[in-house]
């Protein structure tokens, strides 16, 4: 009995032994499947570890690009705005201050409407007017006289009331300086063309009339000269009461006499010219 129960025991050892080194193998097998799967996951990670990595190296070109884009789109607008920055004022930017909200204010009631004025009714064109044919310059008149001894005639047939025995009309030398002051009262004949003169017969009287036409100038300025050159006491002992000058056109008349006679020498001078001479101007 005894060997039996030890041949059982060894049977059982050995049966225990056999049954530990297969669980053993197992167990080995069991850390070896483990490691293998372990490995198989740390490559495969590797594996996506890589794709990764690759896909970000390709990446990074398109980044690139669109980082260059990006910098280029700046730069075009950076150029735009310093432009416009040139051609318009910059608006200065105004720090927002923290708004308190006021109380709503009430709504103002809304101001009429004005009526619109009504529009004024256009005028009419006016019409062109014709052109006036260009005036020509008007013709002096012809005197009313041939000459000056003419004139002095037709001054005395229009004279009223004169008794004075005058002399013939005479012609003035204007090569002689005497007769030129003695009559005209002037000390050059530049700017006469023609002079005659009528006096009284008798030296008692005190009387003068000459009659000038002149050149180069006006008769006013000839006038003027005579009037301030000749002398009222040429007769010595009498002395002419009025003395003035009247012109029309280019002839001059001097008149001395007495005041009534001078009147009426002036208003014949009028006549004879059909009031187109000048106001009398006295010395």
């Amino acid at each position: 009995m005894k060997k039996i129960i030890s041949i059982l025991l060894v049977l059982m050892l050995s049966l225990s032994i056999v049954s530990c080194g297969n669980n053993t193998d197992e167990d080995n097998k069991k850390q070896e499947e483990q490691k293998q799967e372990q490995e198989l996951v740390v490559g495969q990670e590797d594996k996506d570890t890589d794709t990764k990595e690759e896909e970000k190296q390709e990446q990074k070109p398109v980044a690139n690009e669109k980082e260059d884009n990006k910098n280029n789109t700046a730069q075009k607008n950076d150029t735009a705005a310093n432009n416009q920055s040139v051609q318009k004022p910059t608006t200065q930017t105004q720090t927002q201050k923290p708004t308190t909200t006021q109380p709503t204010q009430p709504t103002q009631p809304s101001q009429p409407t004005q009526p619109s004025q009504p529009t004024q009714p256009t005028q009419p064109t006016q019409p062109t007017q014709p052109t006036q044919p260009e005036e020509k310059p008007a013709e002096p008149e012809k005197p009313a006289f041939d000459s000056l001894s003419d004139l002095v005639s037709k001054i005395y047939a229009n004279t009223s009331n004169f008794e004075i025995r005058v002399s013939p009309t005479t012609q003035i030398n204007l090569s002689d300086s005497y007769q030129l002051k003695y009559y005209l009262g002037l000390s050059s004949a530049s700017n006469i063309e023609e002079a005659v003169y009528s006096e009284s017969l008798i030296g008692s009287i005190a009387y003068s009339l000459c009659a000038v036409k002149v050149k180069n100038t006006s008769a006013a300025t000839v006038a003027s000269s005579i009037r301030s050159g000749v002398d009222p006491r040429k007769w010595i002992c009498v002395e002419a009461e009025s003395v003035f000058t009247s012109t029309y056109g280019d002839y001059v008349l001097l008149v001395m006499a007495e005041s009534k006679t001078a009147d009426n020498l002036y208003q014949a001078f009028k006549t004879v010219t059909n009031n187109a001479c000048t106001a009398r101007v006295n010395r």
